[in-house]
């Protein structure tokens, strides 16, 4: 069985310690993108991989803008070519502006961040979903943020985090049945570039490591978990904890949003 490809930022180490758990990666090839360079990633990528002693990966990288459409079709079409097959789709593109309010927040900026965040999902995976349905793991985590759940910042953004989690689910129900497996991630509060446009009372929130997120995706994408298809996960989470409820999850079908009446 070959190592999965995967499309994404991988920056940390392929080493995951959670509780009893060490798994590592070893994914091969390992496919990057940006608008621009990103020739330090792919060191770190080389560079984690011998610190545990897996073979070299290849490493692709290729240019995408995620709201044009020829830039993701363009990439879309050399995946196909330079690789040929797709396990793991890692939807990570993100854009926040400064925090302002509905009235002060210039228009164009808040339909950049629908565009990035909730578009540009959109047109990413339609594009390599094809290529994934060949076969393969069929694993597409979306990177949410625990602003889907309602922080009172940041409006557009918010507003794209929570759609991205109808979107998992209804990727799920649509493509369920043909193997793919879609989820909500929260990559923990990690102090990005993306977050520092957000007011001093959460940037002190934000005390996790990048090491967190990528070790946690490990993880979670070394083998398909149907189980949490459509549900929101947060890195903060033990994932060793998260597994032990499974049954409870499944049954009473929580880690979604969904509409409940009970009078």
């Amino acid at each position: 069985m070959q190592p999965p490809s995967h499309v994404g930022s991988t920056p940390d180490p392929p080493a995951l310690r959670l509780g009893t758990l060490d798994t590592k990666a070893g994914a091969s090839p390992i496919i990057i993108t940006s608008r621009t360079g990103a020739s330090e990633t792919e060191a770190a990528i080389l560079d984690a991989a011998a610190a545990v002693g897996r073979p070299i990966p290849t490493v692709v990288h290729l240019t995408l803008d995620v709201t044009s459409q020829a830039s993701v079709d363009a990439a879309a079409a050399e995946v196909r070519e330079k690789v040929g097959r797709l396990d793991i789709l890692v939807n990570n593109a993100g854009f926040m502006g400064p925090e302002a309010s509905l009235l002060d927040q210039p228009t164009e900026e808040y339909v950049k961040t629908i565009d990035v965040n909730l578009t540009g999902v959109y047109r990413v995976t339609k594009a390599l979903l094809p290529l994934m349905l060949e076969g393969g793991l069929r694993i597409v985590p979306i990177m949410g943020s625990a602003a889907s759940l309602g922080a009172a910042c940041a409006g557009a953004y918010t507003i794209t985090k929570f759609a991205m989690a109808r979107f998992c689910q209804f990727l799920n129900l649509q493509y369920g049945d043909q193997g793919v497996c879609s989820f909500h991630y929260h990559p923990g509060g990690v102090s990005t570039d993306l977050a520092q446009g957000l007011p001093g009372s959460f940037r002190k929130l934000l005390v996790d490591t990048p090491e967190l997120a990528g070790d946690t995706m490990v993880w979670l994408t070394a083998e398909k978990r149907t189980w949490l298809n459509g549900r929101y996960i947060s890195a903060n989470w033990d994932m060793v904890e998260l597994e032990g409820l499974k049954d409870k999850i499944v049954e009473k079908n929580l880690l979604k949003f969904k509409f409940d009446l009970d009078f």
